[in-house]
């Protein structure tokens, strides 16, 4: 399960967002391989905690309202909010995340996560979609690509992680420069 919405934020908005983010600097993510069981991985990486703006695109986009019709309870618990521990990925011209799973993480605020949340920050880019995919076997070239979500400047899209969680992958950036905001739907 997989949704999308568009113009979650304002060009302003993301515009600030990819600027707190340049300002704190990335690391380069990468990995070793799949001959290791992990997907492969190449592109820019800011890892910080940040429950202001987690909390602020929260209240701001008003996804709470609209996802907990869509996400429904989870056990005795609905969605509460954002995970303050934000990830912003930037991926320059042939750079990706390889198929791969989100996993479920508990929270030290409480709670636990069961959705990947992703802000696409930049626009006009030509490449860099999110692939989802029908079944694990990620190292096959049969491993059946059933949707693509392209990125696209203010569009969110949320999905399952954790146990049910889909195989998807960030594919190569062919023009341009994606930068997308990570976070996860907390429960």
């Amino acid at each position: 399960d997989a949704w999308v919405a568009r113009g979650v934020l304002t060009p302003g908005e993301c515009d600030a967002i990819r600027a707190a983010a340049d300002a704190r600097g990335y690391s380069h993510a990468t990995s070793r391989g799949a001959r290791y069981g992990e997907a492969d991985r190449d592109h820019g990486r800011a890892s910080y905690d940040d429950a202001a703006l987690a909390d602020a695109i929260w209240e701001r986009t008003g996804l709470g309202e609209a996802l907990v019709p869509i996400l429904g309870p989870s056990g005795d618990s609905s969605p509460a909010g954002l995970n303050p521990a934000l990830r912003v990925y930037r991926y320059a011209v042939g750079e990706v995340f390889g198929a791969h799973y989100d996993e479920s993480t508990d929270v030290a605020a409480g709670g636990h996560t069961e959705f990947t949340f992703l802000l696409y920050l930049t626009g006009g880019v030509v490449g860099g979609e999110t692939a989802f995919y029908r079944h694990a076997l990620l190292a096959r070239d049969d491993a059946k690509e059933t949707f693509r979500v392209a990125p696209e400047l203010g569009k969110a899209l949320v999905f399952r992680h954790g146990t049910r969680c889909p195989p998807h992958a960030s594919l190569a950036v062919e023009r341009g420069t994606k930068v997308v905001l990570r976070s996860d739907v907390v429960y």
